[in-house]
């Protein structure tokens, strides 16, 4: 803010406290152009108008209050910067086990990315908390109804859980293991025979 901006500002503001400016000595008023010059354009012209600004908090203008003010604008712009930031970020590709926002110093790519996976499947989002294996699994489940299933998982309309993949396979192994009898046990451990000479 220009000093020329200031000084308009501190008018504004002066006006809407009339017992400020007819009692105040002219240094109270360069002491307010001053400390508006020191914040963003944005909140010193918020803080002269009368409807929005801190006349309308206020009943009595002082520089302690005003700095208040003026910090409290200033941080709740910042926030909103901040925010308004992170929404405009472009997304990317991140490994399973990471979250969106991790910070990477390169574009990771390939099948277990959650862009990978959408690529890979054709899907245009993943459920929250899933990983490579679910979307796997679902793909082997649903095959050409992956999408519309996806969609009722992540709209609440579906459940998922993952399957027992492993366990399956040890029930498997499990049903083909067999005891091995005394003499099957006894051939297998037997003493090596000596060669004749």
């Amino acid at each position: 803010m220009t000093s020329a901006e200031a000084i308009a500002a501190t008018s504004q503001l002066l006006a809407a406290f009339p017992h400020v400016k007819s009692t105040s000595p002219a240094g109270f008023i360069g002491a307010v152009a001053a400390l508006l010059t020191e914040y963003p354009r944005q909140v010193a012209l918020k803080c002269a108008n009368p409807v929005k600004g801190i006349a309308r908090e206020c009943k009595f203008l002082s520089i302690a209050e005003l700095v208040e003010w003026c910090e409290r604008e200033k941080a709740s712009l910042e926030r909103l910067t901040k925010s308004t930031e992170t929404i405009e970020k472009p997304r990317r590709a991140y490994p399973i086990g990471g979250k969106p926002g991790d910070p990477f110093p390169e574009k990771i790519a390939g099948r277990a990315t959650r862009s990978g996976l959408m690529e890979e499947y054709g899907l245009t989002a993943i459920p929250g908390g899933w990983d490579a294996i679910d979307v796997c699994q679902a793909a082997a489940k649903h095959g050409a109804g992956l999408q519309a299933y996806v969609d009722d998982v992540i709209a609440g309309r579906a459940a998922w859980s993952r399957g027992k993949a492993m366990q399956t396979v040890g029930q498997v192994a499990a049903k083909m293991w067999k005891t091995p009898t005394e003499n099957e046990l006894r051939e297998h451990y037997k003493a090596p025979e000596k060669a004749a000479e």
